[in-house]
């Protein structure tokens, strides 16, 4: 969906045309609702839950320690389009080990679920390697990395004897000497005292690791400005990854256009994203920005206004969904230039209704029932809400005018979610929501996303809490993860 018209994201999704819910899972007819627009935070939770589970098996506390990666960051290529960096002994605390010095004990609940895991290939096998306390693996530090059309993860090695037996025993394979030094087995290598896997092929290039094992200085990611957060790992997952690597992972050629045009109207100079995620009990937390070619946050070109909570309180009651954002008259002017070179007139039916708007846009929204999904709104006006805006919102609901304030809503809006306790979590944000999971999950409870306005540019901010507050989330996450 196009970045620059939020607002019509406000209005035309989050308004909430959610078409999906459980009661409607068992009618077939309700399938055809099912478009990404209309699951943005269903498929965006759960992708970014298996984004991170993906990150931690392929490569791979309440206290935070650092732990030093540089050494491994060394071995990748200044190349290389996307960086993962785990501080992999917080992350095996986390998921029920017992780490001391370069020794890992698995935890009752870990060491039952890990021998119950029984995929083929690489999926199981990453889980093996890098969680089981026998692997040999170095419980340090751990970095993925996209060179080309390759994803490699490496980490060094506290025993090489036990890592070559333990590999040897999983796989069923037999290490074997190929490009100077580097022994294979299948698509795992060692070199020295390094372990690598090569996470998307069923074989390692050997030559491949020899040069990035002995890379110089001038050629390693370390030499890039953008490597010091890596560095310093104060975070479980540290990740940087080149904008245009990235979205060729999601995208088409010919989206690929737009969404370069879009992503350069909304920032100046974007080149690369940065993200940090921290695993705590019964929650996690990410954030991400988008960074210039100086390695500094990217300049966000619209105009922000933060969004006010006591506006969104004013909804009151319980929601399934709720969706806030701050729509200034300044960002409407902004936006109808931009779009203009987009496509002329053809979103006027949208910026129409939005000339008037100028304030916060709020909706909560209950769970759909028998065809119908209950709606809560209210949008902040100029004073003067026009036939546009009044039209617009009736396809919603019953509208009401309240002061400089429209109101409209149609049945009775329910859910899982304390709209005043959500709202209050809205304060600084320019826009933001949050979405239940209770219904479709049995691990998490809801997911939050906000944008927030960050040293000229935007900070998105991502909660997931668990429904089991006593444990970490992580290991949630991971067998999560395994049971797809």
């Amino acid at each position: 969906m196009c970045a620059t018209l939020l607002c019509v994201a406000l209005f035309n999704c989050y308004l909430i045309k959610e078409e999906y819910s459980p009661s409607d899972a068992r009618n077939k007819k309700d399938n055809k609702y099912m478009t990404s627009k209309n699951l943005f935070f269903r498929h965006g939770i759960k992708a970014m839950l298996c984004l991170i589970a993906v990150v931690l098996t392929t490569l791979t506390s309440c206290k935070k320690e650092s732990s030093d990666v540089s050494s491994l960051l060394a071995t990748v290529p200044s190349s290389a389009g996307a960086v993962v960096g785990v501080n992999l002994k917080t992350v095996l605390e986390k998921a029920d080990c017992e780490v001391n010095g370069s020794s890992i004990k698995a935890g009752k609940e870990l060491e039952n679920w890990l021998a119950s895991v029984k995929q083929p290939g690489s999926k199981g096998e990453m889980l093996r390697v890098f969680l089981n306390s026998d692997s040999g693996v170095d419980p340090q530090g751990m970095v993925a990395f996209i060179d080309a059309y390759s994803t490699y993860a490496t980490a060094m090695l506290a025993d090489t004897d036990k890592f070559i037996s333990f590999v040897e025993e999983q796989t069923g394979g037999k290490f074997s000497e190929a490009e100077g030094g580097v022994k294979v087995c299948g698509n795992i290598a060692i070199y020295g005292a390094q372990m690598w896997i090569s996470s998307n092929s069923t074989t390692i290039d050997a030559k491949a690791i020899k040069n990035y094992a002995t890379l110089s200085e001038n050629q390693n990611f370390l030499t890039k400005n953008v490597s010091n957060p890596l560095v310093e790992m104060e975070s479980d997952v540290v990740t940087w990854g080149d904008i245009s690597t990235l979205a060729k992972s999601f995208l088409s050629f010919g989206e690929m256009a737009q969404y370069n045009m879009v992503v350069g109207a909304l920032f100046d100079n974007p080149v690369s994203m940065a993200l940090s995620v921290d695993f705590e009990k019964g929650k996690l937390k990410a954030k991400i920005k988008v960074l210039n070619d100086k390695g500094e946050t990217a300049k966000f070109l619209l105009p922000t206004k933060k969004i006010d909570a006591d506006v969104v309180k004013g909804l009151g009651g319980t929601a399934d969904v709720v969706v806030a954002a701050n729509i200034s008259k300044d960002f409407t002017k902004k936006v109808e230039k931009m779009v203009s070179s987009f496509g002329g007139g053809m979103f006027d039916s949208y910026l129409k209704p939005l000339a008037c708007v100028d304030g916060t846009v709020a909706v909560a929204a209950g769970v759909r029932e028998n065809g119908e999904t209950p709606l809560s709104g209210i949008v902040q006006t100029d004073g003067n809400p026009t036939p546009e805006v009044m039209n617009f919102l009736s396809q919603f609901g019953s509208t009401k005018k309240e002061g400089n304030s429209v109101m409209f809503s149609k049945g009775k809006v329910s859910g899982d979610l304390n709209v005043e306790e959500m709202a209050s979590s809205l304060k600084g944000a320019w826009l933001g929501g949050q979405y239940s999971l209770s219904a479709n999950s049995k691990n998490y409870k809801a997911a939050a996303m906000l944008l927030i306005p960050d040293g000229g540019g935007l900070r998105l901010e991502i909660q997931v809490d668990g429904k089991d507050t006593s444990k970490n989330i992580l290991l949630n996450v991971l067998k999560d993860f395994s049971s797809r």
